[in-house]
């Protein structure tokens, strides 16, 4: 036999069996026939699982390599070289990152278990356009090991993971934080992490960690993009609980009990692993142009920065779309990055991304606001005059004060602002920053930074919204097209425009709005005449109380003995009455002759006054000054509204 087998048989008898086959041969039985491992997506090109046999496979069409052998010779025990290959949609980006528990609990079977796992990784399809994969360990604490951009080859891969050394083989775990660490840390574009791929999160564990990492893991699983899976090396029935809520589908959960067991469970565990998830990502559109500002405090940014780089993966940045600029404050603010400096997500997440995240103690909102307004939603900085302006505050549990800036702020243009407030105190504030009259829709509470990406989907649909745009269009003239000529020269405010065109001082924005003319015009009149009634009324008042009084002087005072000194005597205070009257008659006629060339009867009343002031002042006759006094009295007190007596 040509089959090599590296021990010799141990033969207690021999089995000689004549007649085998049609031609009689003498042979032994074959121990040595192999099994195809395969799928739906792979099929077999060259079937020869005899002794040392060479079977060859390829991806069906549509498909790509991304694990496992095109080759394989089968060997003695029936066991085939290499890995079974794995394939994938061809279009798909795979990053990986491996989460490996490194505790006193796996510190005999580390070197086996890192051995095991690169062998694993090594054959995997390593290139940037492909499968991208790195390495984390954890027991108490957690180290980064391997960055996505570290390795582009599968030989290297495989060498630097195997490796690895165990460092710390502490005898307390946390797997929350390892998580973490993957989540907020690991998946970055600045150490290899592709914008358009998908990311799956490996979690291999032996021991149970009283810090379990199901609620982040509901956490990572809120993008689309992550995907997680989980290994457990002779699990605990409590870890397996804690490694199936990770995973969230018992599907995705694995175990073995020995890292000898991944090399025969490599097909099942990476044809889950390195596979593209059956999930189609839409890009969010928007039916607007919106210009987004972040205004973020400087402090706990591991939570932010993730959180607004997970939002750049559901915002189509361009520039008939959506513009985002950044700005951070503390006790004063800067600019990170203003509306026209990106015009694609990926360069925004991570401009995001690359911040450092120092902490500072001052909190100042007010100072992020106005660094927004007067250097990033300025023109020179790509703000567009036909898109809503929208002012995203992010602040933690701090007081401050930005209700008087904000308000200013929406008071002016189309500028909305949203305030995403972490922690319980000083709610009131953030809530009349966005609006003082009771509408909080655009304030959003959550309690600490860890969770702010549980509203991350919240955000997303409020700030994607579209408002109404306002175009504020100055008016140079004043607001009652009353020019400085016409003041100067005494004008009742007619241009020559207005007369040709033969209108009566109606600009075009007043003519888009025709139904407000008549009722400012009434009003604007109903509050004269009132004013000039109560005056008058004043006026006749003291004309009366003087006119008693020269009466009573009358009966006292013996009377002259000419009629010209009675005339003389009467002669200042009846002149001083009289001018007195003229002036109520010269402003009333001023004010009702603006209105005289209107033909419906909301000024009929003026002219009535008008009216009887003259035949009044007609009847006032030297011969009789008092009697016409009262009945100007009189006549007057009667054409004054009941309510105004």
């Amino acid at each position: 036999m040509s089959c090599f087998h590296s021990t010799p048989y141990a033969v207690n008898f021999i089995w000689i069996r004549s007649g085998w086959g049609s031609t009689g041969e003498w042979r032994f039985p074959n121990d040595v026939a192999c099994k195809h491992v395969t799928n739906s997506d792979v099929s077999i090109t060259t079937d020869d699982t005899s002794c040392n046999g060479r079977s060859y496979y390829a991806c069906n069409s549509g498909y790509k390599q991304v694990a496992g052998n095109t080759q394989r010779t089968c060997g003695f025990g029936g066991i085939l070289s290499g890995y079974p290959l794995v394939c994938s949609v061809s279009t798909c980006k795979i990053d990986i990152v491996l989460i490996v528990e490194a505790s006193a609990y796996t510190s005999s079977i580390h070197s086996a278990l890192m051995a095991a796992i690169g062998d694993l990784a090594g054959s995997l399809q390593i290139s940037t356009s492909n499968i991208l994969a790195g390495v984390i360990i954890y027991d108490d604490t957690v180290d980064l090991n391997i960055d996505l951009d570290d390795y582009y080859s599968a030989s290297t891969l495989d060498s630097s993971i195997t490796s690895i050394p165990i460092s710390n083989a502490a005898s307390a775990v946390n797997l929350a934080e390892a998580l973490r660490v993957g989540f907020y840390d690991f998946f970055t574009l600045s150490k290899g992490n592709r914008f358009t791929a998908f990311r799956h999160f490996v979690v291999i564990a032996k021991t149970y960690s009283s810090q379990t990492g199901a609620t982040v893991a509901d956490q990572i699983r809120m993008n689309l993009r992550n995907q997680l899976f989980t290994v457990g090396i002779s699990p605990s029935a409590s870890l397996i609980t804690d490694l199936k809520a990770i995973a969230g589908d018992d599907s995705r959960h694995f175990e073995v009990s020995s890292p000898d067991d991944l090399y025969t469970k490599f097909n099942n565990i990476f044809q889950k692993i390195a596979v593209c998830p059956d999930i189609i990502i839409e890009p969010m559109t928007v039916e607007c142009e919106l210009d987004i500002v972040f205004i973020v405090e400087r402090y706990n940014l591991r939570y932010t920065k993730r959180f607004l780089a997970e939002l750049m993966d559901n915002i189509t940045i361009s520039s008939t779309g959506i513009k985002v600029g950044m700005v951070l404050f503390d006790s004063g603010a800067s600019t990170v990055f203003r509306l026209n400096s990106h015009t694609s997500s990926e360069s925004v997440r991570d401009d995001i991304e690359k911040i450092s995240e120092t902490n500072h103690t001052d909190h100042l909102v007010d100072k992020g606001l106005i660094e927004a307004r007067d250097n990033v939603f300025t023109a020179a900085r790509g703000d567009r005059t036909d898109a809503s302006n929208y002012y995203v505050i992010i602040v933690g549990p701090f007081e401050s004060y930005p209700e008087a800036v904000a308000k200013d702020i929406r008071s002016s243009g189309s500028n909305y602002i949203f305030s995403i407030h972490i922690g319980n105190q000083y709610q009131t504030e953030y809530q009349k920053a966005v609006d003082t009259c009771g509408d909080y829709t655009k304030y959003t509470n959550v309690d600490s930074y860890e969770n702010l990406i549980n509203i991350k989907n919240d955000i997303l649909q409020k700030i994607t919204t579209c408002e109404s745009v306002n175009i504020t269009i100055p008016v140079e003239s004043g607001t009652n097209n009353t020019r400085a000529e016409d003041v100067e020269s005494g004008t009742n405010n007619t241009r020559a425009e207005d007369v040709e065109s033969g209108t009566n001082n109606t600009r075009a924005e007043d003519e888009q709005s025709p139904f407000l003319v008549p009722i400012l015009s009434g009003g604007a009149v109903l509050i004269v005449v009132i004013i000039f009634a109560i005056i008058l009324g004043k006026r006749r008042h003291l004309c009366q109380q003087q006119v008693n009084r020269s009466v009573y002087e009358e009966h006292r005072a013996p009377i002259p003995n000419k009629s010209e000194d009675h005339y003389t005597e009467l002669d200042l205070t009846e002149a001083h009455q009289y001018i007195e009257l003229d002036s109520v008659q010269a402003d009333i006629s001023t004010v009702t002759g603006q209105f005289a060339s209107k033909s419906d009867n909301q000024y009929t009343e003026p002219h009535t006054i008008k009216q009887q002031l003259e035949i009044d002042r007609a009847r006032l006759t030297p011969d009789h000054p008092y009697t016409a006094l009262d009945t100007i009295q009189n006549t007057q007190t009667t054409n004054i509204p009941s309510g105004m007596q």
